[in-house]
């Protein structure tokens, strides 16, 4: 099935020529993407990834928005011994593992395989379920980004308990078809995605990214079951007028994290299916993973759902103190029994140092701010580092990405918040506004509390239209 801007494959080979390959477990990097464009993926990547993990060769999936500085840091630092991607992208990976002083080839798909270079083998030697699969690169707050090395036991643990978690989610053997329009290189859709379809037999059905105006039409020619979202997904995609064909689907249920609370009860009612709210890290995989698949499921409320029986939690604030009862903190995980890492990332690779920060008195730090309700229903707060503070309020960052997002033309580029300004950048045929204080205030009146309306003279230019 050929679908816009989704590349099918039927009977998928890889090339059989390995010359110079072996079973031994060198980390090669994989390209997933070939455009400037984020989220744009391609199926051929898990092709590569499941040849590679045959041989033993872990993979480096690659954001295709890194600019040089960013590909040569990822490059030098993940030591690849094989860089395969796309003719365009080829000459600028080759110049970074260049810069970076990797010796390695960047290659297509059609291209002869060379043999690695001598001493290529940078991955641990272990077999099995505890063999290095991928390492992914996570965003750096307070440095560099950090590569979690993920094992085999680590996707086969997020295959098992998607497969079985039931309720709302109940996944069959008999077709489930899966659409999802989020990154390849992130843990979402190469872990939650493709090992949940692998596991029950099913169909995954990759956009290079999220199209609103397109979406229902991509999940219909489809035939999708079920989906995967992120919480801008479901802003945008209200922001549309009703339409008849709001519900022509046979999608039933969504999987992801973020919705806007005062939104999804009404996008639950208007397009016909739940929205299974759940809480994870890279780091965390299905080692511990929270989420609101029961039936009688909390919504409009930012509900994670009730923590299960095998995984233990702490909130503490930020001395390390247990908090009070309902009062927010920093969520601390760790599996119950004699494997507390288990399904968990191995370590995050050449630091040492910042895994056992990470797992500080046999726990695992989240940077997620998180309150426990009545009933033991966890509530998300933010990000620790994504809180703003303003006038003795704690102000999430979500909640202000949310309402920019609802606008019919919604800003082009990142949202840049520090205090309570945002600057964005539009398109110059964009129809935004440019607000004036008076304006801009009244208009954000209706959907903040008045606290996160103030005036902040100095940085009403940053509103102004960006070319």
């Amino acid at each position: 099935m050929a679908l816009r801007r989704v590349k099918s494959l039927s009977r998928p080979r890889l090339p059989r020529r390995t010359p110079g390959r072996t079973a031994c477990p060198q980390r090669a990097t994989a390209r997933a993407c070939a455009s400037r464009c984020s989220w744009k993926s391609r199926p051929e990547f898990f092709l590569i990834w499941l040849g590679a993990n045959k041989l033993g060769l872990p993979v480096v999936p690659i954001n295709p928005d890194l600019r040089a500085a960013e590909l040569e840091y990822l490059i030098g630092h993940a030591e690849p011994a094989l860089i395969i991607t796309t003719e365009a992208r080829a000459p600028g990976l080759q110049a970074a593992a260049d810069a970076a002083g990797v010796d390695c080839r960047a290659i297509t798909l059609d291209a002869d395989l060379p043999s690695p270079r001598a001493g290529a083998v940078v991955a641990r030697d272990t077999v099995g379920a505890a063999r290095e699969a991928a390492v992914l690169y996570t965003s750096g707050t307070t440095g560099n980004p950090k590569g979690c090395v993920l094992a085999n036991e680590y996707f086969l643990e997020v295959g098992r308990w998607y497969s079985t978690l039931g309720g709302l989610v109940s996944l069959t053997t008999e077709g489930e078809r899966m659409i999802t329009p989020l990154p390849v290189f992130h843990m979402n859709a190469i872990a939650y995605s493709f090992m949940a379809m692998m596991t029950v037999g099913g169909c995954l059905t990759v956009l290079d990214r999220f199209h609103p105006s397109t979406w229902w039409q991509d999940v219909a020619d489809s035939r999708a079951t079920c989906l995967h979202y992120l919480g801008v997904m479901p802003s945008m995609l209200m922001g549309a007028e009703p339409a008849d064909t709001d519900r022509a689907h046979s999608v039933r249920f969504g999987f992801g994290a973020g919705v806007d609370p005062k939104l999804q009860a009404a996008f639950e009612e208007r397009f016909g299916f739940p929205l299974m709210e759940a809480w994870a890290m890279t780091e965390t995989g299905a080692g511990a993973v929270i989420s609101a698949h029961q039936h009688g499921r909390l919504t409009g409320q930012s509900a994670l759902g009730r923590v299960p029986d095998w995984l233990e939690v702490k909130l503490v604030d930020e001395g390390g103190a247990e908090v009070p009862a309902g009062a927010p903190g920093e969520l601390l995980v760790r599996r119950a029994g004699d494997a507390p890492r288990k399904g968990f990332f191995s370590e995050y690779y050449k630091n040492p140092e910042a895994t056992a920060e990470a797992w500080t008195d046999g726990w695992f730090h989240t940077g997620d701010i998180v309150r426990m309700g009545e009933g033991g229903n966890m509530f998300f707060v933010d990000r620790r580092k994504n809180v703003i503070h303003r006038s003795g309020e704690n102000i999430a960052a979500v909640e202000v990405e949310s309402i920019l997002m609802r606008h019919p033309a919604p800003p082009q580029g990142p949202l840049r918040c520090r205090m309570l300004c945002a600057a964005m950048r539009c398109s110059p045929v964009s129809p935004w506004p440019i607000p004036r204080r008076k304006k801009q205030r009244r208009s954000c009146a209706g959907r903040w509390a008045r606290w996160p309306i103030t005036r902040c003279p100095a940085t009403w230019p940053l509103w102004r239209r960006c070319r």
